[in-house]
């Protein structure tokens, strides 16, 4: 294999699959990048095993090939490569020269044969969707996540396709997060992705007025952005019901600011250190929210206006898990709805319910301590 590349376009691309290598493996060739060269272009791929990212550039190929290198030392040396342009070529002991102006480079390449071969399917079922809205739903739901794998299918989200609406859902326990929106896609499908899958795809979506294709089998998904493939195993096992988790009625509605909350859960929540947790509670007031904790560090206080209708009580709140929520949403204004002190608190856009988060309660004493 020999090609002439330039530099900028081949850092761009080992940065993509970087994304996919593993760190440390049992197989040593899977902390490699794998680079085809053909049709004057070269394709790099990452793989793991779990998630792999496949993106192509042009090139000057002179003699075609594949060969698998050491994805940290590549990437450390085309990105010091001090020139516009960078050679590669492999010799019959899979010796790897790499130029780049005065600087060279040999180091050692891995057969290509070796290198596991990635899920390929063709499928003309498949979902398309705006690239700028996909990151929208995978950024406003991530956040709930489950980051144990006390149930392994919570550390991804559930995707679904009903009635041309696309909806991801995820549940961490404490917190639940839905986002939908309405596509051209007639065809009922349901499936859990991996959040690192999603955090990956979330990242590499730049161009955002885009058209990603998502194609599906049994056990693997593949989202087909502008610049790059990313190709998942799917998670197996049974899903959080989460239709019937969400309350389809409420005693008390808040109309409220998020960017307002946030600024008094913080201030409120000064005094908790990591290690020392403790709840904010929550007071209804007429049309005021009371905020105060009391922690081992010191007491804390805050109050903001806003519009409440209904039952008046206390309920407490980790900060964080609400904080969490609040902090993905752009709206200006937002609704709480609540069912007493006991019940999750639903937090929806005003006039619609195209994202649904839920966030569960802390069970407080007078004392702010919980039981």
């Amino acid at each position: 294999m020999k090609i002439i590349c330039d530099t900028k376009l081949l850092s761009s691309a080992v940065t993509k699959v970087f994304r996919a290598v593993s760190s440390k493996s049992t197989m040593p060739i899977l902390e490699g990048i794998l680079i085809s060269a053909q049709d004057n272009k070269i394709t790099l791929s990452g793989y793991d095993l779990e998630i792999g990212i496949v993106t192509q550039i042009e090139a000057v190929v002179y003699k075609t090939g594949s060969i698998v290198l050491n994805a940290k030392l590549l990437s450390d040396i085309v990105r010091s490569a001090p020139a516009s342009e960078i050679s590669i070529s492999v010799d019959e002991k899979n010796t790897a020269i790499i130029n780049s102006g005065i600087s060279q480079f040999s180091i050692c390449a891995q057969d290509s044969l070796e290198y596991p071969q990635m899920p390929v399917f063709n499928n003309d079922d498949n979902i398309i969707i705006n690239a700028g809205i996909l990151k929208n739903m995978i950024d406003q739901t991530l956040f709930a996540i489950a980051t144990n794998d006390i149930k392994p299918v919570h550390t991804g989200s559930l995707m679904e396709c009903e009635n041309n609406i696309l909806t991801l859902v995820s549940v961490d326990g404490v917190k639940l997060a839905l986002k939908k929106t309405q596509i051209n896609y007639n065809n009922n499908k349901s499936i859990v992705i991996p959040g690192k899958t999603l955090f990956e795809v979330s990242k590499l979506i730049t161009d955002f007025d885009s058209q990603i294709k998502i194609s599906i089998s049994d056990k693997h998904v593949i989202f087909e952005l502008s610049d790059c493939k990313v190709i998942s195993r799917l998670l197996e096992g049974d899903f959080l019901d989460y239709k019937s988790s969400i309350p389809q009625s409420h005693l008390t509605e808040i109309i409220i600011s998020p960017k307002d909350l946030i600024e008094s859960i913080e201030r409120t929540s000064i005094v908790i250190l990591d290690k020392l947790k403790a709840p904010i509670k929550f007071v209804l007031d007429e049309n005021l929210i009371r905020f105060s904790c009391q922690a081992p560090t010191g007491n804390s206080y805050d109050e903001l206006s806003c519009k409440i209708n209904g039952n008046l009580f206390e309920i407490g709140f980790n900060s964080k898990a609400l904080l969490d929520a609040l902090k993905v949403i752009n709206d200006e204004n937002i609704k709480l709805l609540l069912n007493g002190p006991l019940s999750p608190m639903k937090i929806t856009p005003i006039d619609s319910e195209e994202f649904i988060f839920l966030v569960l309660p802390v069970r407080i004493k007078n004392d702010d301590k919980t039981e």
